[in-house]
């Protein structure tokens, strides 16, 4: 019997596409979906390391290569890799992108929706009209 009460496939090897499906599907943003407050930084810090992580096998470079690259120790260079992103603010993550070599853009997106980025800015500054003010 395998891991878990799984059950190799033929050859004894698990084939995981064929014997793990996902409970749920989400649709967006799973850290929104789990009710975490500060969901969307956590969206950007996981899609900074995944580029990072990715940047890093591109150019072939083991744990302590990129410490070095990133102007980290290899334990903090460790943490990093293994998602602890509470210790990393976007800014870091950024530089450590660019430091890679790794073109890094930033761009806010209007969004519309009650309580988003958008609506706190145009209601962060009295006496400001709304342009283009509401119908």
């Amino acid at each position: 019997m395998g891991r878990g009460g799984l059950q190799p496939a033929q050859g004894g090897k698990i084939n995981m596409t064929e014997t793990f499906e996902p409970a749920i599907e989400v649709a967006g943003s799973l850290f929104e979906y789990l009710g975490f407050e500060d969901a969307k930084a956590l969206d950007a810090k996981a899609e900074l390391l995944v580029r990072i992580q990715r940047t890093m096998r591109l150019r072939g470079l083991n744990q302590s290569q990129l410490a070095n690259a990133i102007g980290m120790d290899k334990s903090e260079a460790s943490k990093l890799l293994r998602g602890n992103l509470d210790r990393f603010s976007i800014e870091r993550l950024m530089k450590a992108l660019r430091d890679l070599g790794a073109p890094v853009r930033i761009s806010w997106v209007d969004d519309p929706m009650p309580g988003t980025a958008r609506e706190l800015k145009e209601n962060s500054h009295p006496g400001r009209q709304r342009f283009p003010p509401k119908v």
